[in-house]
């Protein structure tokens, strides 16, 4: 749910009214997507780890231009099978061998500032081999 780098920007091609604001021709527009991510009407409880919340059902009872971990369309990140493949890939070898633990009153803070949004204070995961 944490985005890895900042929203989109685009200008807009012609004039538009969304809830009643008029957004004129040229302006150039941006979305957060980390405030979409945690927008309670598409992502109830949205700090509960919940993996179901990205469930075939699930995804196909949201709007697709709710979760933008690689942006949309034609401009949409060129990376994205790359990393996609690349994640299954290191997940699945990884907990094939090992078990993670975090410390019990960890908090994880974000620090947004900048490009790609990482940890305020580290990450303390500790990774224990399998047997």
């Amino acid at each position: 749910m944490y985005p890895s780098a900042g929203g989109p920007t685009r200008r807009l091609t012609e004039t538009k009214t969304i809830n009643g604001v008029t957004i004129p021709e040229d302006t150039m527009v941006s979305v957060n997507p980390h405030m979409l991510h945690y927008y309670e009407k598409y992502y109830p409880n949205p700090d509960t780890f919940d993996p179901t919340r990205f469930s075939k059902e699930n995804e196909q009872a949201r709007p697709k231009c709710t979760f933008l971990a690689f942006s949309l369309g034609p401009r949409d990140c060129i990376g994205k099978t790359m990393a996609l493949t690349e994640e299954i890939l290191t997940v699945a070898s990884l907990l094939k061998n090992f078990t993670f633990q975090l410390p019990k009153n960890f908090v994880l803070r974000t620090n947004a500032a900048g490009i790609i949004h990482r940890p305020a204070d580290g990450m303390p995961l500790r990774a224990v081999r399998r047997t």
